[in-house]
Order: structure tokens, then sequence, then C-alpha cells
């Protein structure tokens, strides 16, 4: 699964394409695997993760995240910050506060305080927190009723498309209020191609689209460990749901 900020692009702010880029330029991700999810996460810079498949191997060794820039850069996320506010005609005093909707979970809340701090630390913003149960979470997302909200997102099949059809305009699961005609042409077109190479490469030019156009910042893939007695053999863990299959699964005593 990959989680990510959900900007509501709605909200003038967040309306200007390099205020979004400076915001995914603005999250040390590292340091966020490391000092908040304590190696229970590996970097996301792209949506889609690395053990979906894609042309030749998985998706990410055919199409590398690396191109689409949005690693920690807190000096150009600064500078594309300044020249996103003049293109809206704002000062940074004339933001005010932002409210970031998360979860109200002791793990949740801990992700939201640190996107709060390197959002000071690196744009100026003040960030209000607003914890709150799944069901107002998910409530508030559907209603569109937020400014930035933690989201995250896991597959319903083995496929890049489960994570990149999210973000057509018709898209139910698509609550940023960004649409773009040329996504949806380009994922229509992945729907109704043959070609298994020609395909992939269609759902690669999506996802650079959608990274360039930065409606959601992408910061973790989620990654959990399992502790295994050594003598039991032949479990199947799989990225997707079920996640663990004991069907084959015995137990060996010599």
């Amino acid at each position: 699964s990959v989680w990510y900020l959900m900007l509501n692009n709605k909200e003038k702010l967040f309306s200007n394409k390099k205020i979004r880029k400076a915001i995914a330029l603005s999250i040390d991700r590292k340091a966020l695997i490391e000092k908040i999810k304590m190696g229970s996460g590996v970097i996301a810079d792209s949506f889609i993760p690395s053990v979906i498949p894609g042309k030749k191997g998985f998706f990410r060794q055919d199409y590398d995240a690396k191109a689409y820039g949005i690693e920690y850069n807190p000096t150009e996320a600064k500078k594309l910050f300044e020249e996103g506010l003049k293109e809206l005609g704002m000062t940074a005093s004339s933001i005010g506060t932002i409210k970031l909707l998360s979860g109200n979970s002791d793990v949740a809340q801990k992700e939201a305080q640190f996107y709060q701090e390197q959002l000071k630390v690196s744009l100026g913003l003040n960030i209000q927190l607003e914890p709150v149960t799944q069901q107002i979470r998910v409530q508030r997302m559907s209603s569109k009723d937020f400014q930035i909200v933690l989201a995250g997102w896991g597959p319903d099949y083995n496929d890049p498309m489960t994570f990149l059809d999210l973000w057509l305009s018709t898209s139910g699961q698509n609550n940023t209020n960004w649409s773009s005609a040329e996504y949806d042409k380009i994922i229509n077109a992945a729907k109704a191609e043959t070609d298994p190479a020609k395909r992939m490469d269609l759902l690669a030019s999506a996802e650079k689209l959608l990274m360039e156009e930065m409606p959601i910042v992408p910061t973790f893939y989620r990654k959990r460990a399992a502790l295994i007695k050594p003598n039991l053999k032949n479990v199947v863990d799989r990225a997707l749901s079920p996640d663990t299959d004991f069907r084959f699964a015995d137990i060996q005593n010599n």
C-alpha cells in the first residue's frame, strides 16, 4: 500500500502546481521512515510500489521513480513555493493556517506532527492538526471537506491500474478536486490497449503526468515484519491480500 498527502486542489494555495510540487520536495521521507515509522516503511518517491509487476519485471524496475524528481530538496522547494505564490498573487503572510486532517490513532498523529514540522521548517506553513476517527476522516474525504488529508491505498489486484485509475476525473476515490483530460485519455487508452508492453508504457506515462501535476504527495509504502518459527515451512506471503496464506504450511519437528 502507498500512503500520501491528498491536497484539495480547490483551495487557492493548492490550485498551483508549483506549490504542490514544493510540498512534495519539503518532506524528508528518509527521516519519516527512520524516526517516525521506525523502519516499518519504504520511501515513496512515486505512486506505484516496487512489488507491482510491469513490462519486463517489476514496474519500478522498468520505470525508474528517480526520474520524477520528488526527492527531499528543501532549497528547490522554497524556490518553487515562492514562484507559486507569485503566480497566485499571494504572499506568505496571506496564507493563514492550513488544516491537516488525519486519523486519531497514535501512529497517525505522530505522522501528522512530522508533516506539520516539515512544512513549517521548509516552507513556513502554519499547519493545524485535525485528528478524527476513521469514520469521520473517510466521510470528510468523500465530501471533499479538507485542505490536506493523510490518506492511503492498498491494491485491489496485482496491476498498476488499481493505483492509477483512482485519479480519473470520474473516480469516486478522487477527492482532490483535480482532473486532467489528458490523464483520463491515457488511462482510458491503457484500458483498451491489448499489447501488454504498450499498455505498461501508457500506465507509466500516466504516473509521470500524475507526478508532474502532484495532486497527491506520496510519502511511504507500508512495510510489515513477521516473526516465523524455524520449523514452520511453506507459508506463502503475498504483497496483496490475503497477506499470509497457510494453506500449504506444515510444521516440521525433525
